[in-house]
């Protein structure tokens, strides 16, 4: 059989595919190397080549997930027909539809105790990769003073626990009626935060997510 050559990054893109579709079938653990390579149909070299240890192409598929984020952050900031609240909402929209996308499937794949270090480690990379956008917004809020925010670093700081804490309640077998309750409670607390009328802080791809399916 004629062996089929692609580019490289053709070829990473294909691992990163099956790895994932593999972690979510049958588990971060119970997936090997040779799982991943008998699905693309390459040699273990070529696995190895891209990917030093089995973790990295755990972080590899988080990557893809947070540079999908970063592209819809970028949008949103330089929309300038949105007022600062509309960004706001926008941009915590933007995670939770790319949670959509994915099925609610990427922290699924780090809900284990095993994982809890690559957890925090990605959690942490995304708050420093996100926090300029948000800054962005909030300076924009004070600035055309749709927003009134006394203590700018613990607000960033506050918006990005208030949503972590949306995230894991989303993805890791809630009610639909617990998540769209506590969804209510962090708009709630998020208009009191930013210093908005309630009514302008709504997160609708949360409540989709929380909606039965």
């Amino acid at each position: 059989m004629t062996r089929i050559t692609k580019k490289p990054e053709e070829r990473k893109s294909e691992l990163i595919d099956a790895a994932y579709h593999l972690f979510l079938e049958k588990g971060y653990h119970h997936t090997t190397v040779s799982d991943i390579v008998k699905e693309v149909s390459v040699a273990q070299g070529t696995f190895f080549y891209h990917f030093p240890t089995k973790e990295a192409i755990l972080e590899a598929i988080m990557e893809r997930y947070i540079s999908q984020i970063l592209d819809d952050a970028k949008q949103i900031v330089e929309n300038a027909t949105f007022t600062a609240p509309q960004k706001f909402c926008a941009f915590v929209d933007s995670i939770f539809v790319n949670l959509i996308r994915q099925g609610v499937s990427i922290p699924q794949l780090l809900c284990e105790d095993k994982h809890r270090n690559l957890k925090h480690k990605i959690e942490t990379h995304c708050r420093h990769l996100f926090t300029p956008y948000v800054i962005q917004i909030l300076e924009q809020g004070t600035a055309e003073r749709s927003m009134a925010i006394e203590h700018l670093p613990q607000t960033v700081d506050y918006m990005n626990t208030i949503t972590s804490f949306l995230i894991e309640s989303s993805s890791f077998g809630e009610s639909s009626e617990d998540v769209a309750k506590k969804a209510a409670i962090a708009e709630k607390l998020l208009a009191c935060a930013l210093g908005v009328p309630r009514e302008q802080i709504v997160f609708h791809s949360i409540h989709l997510l929380s909606a039965p399916r």
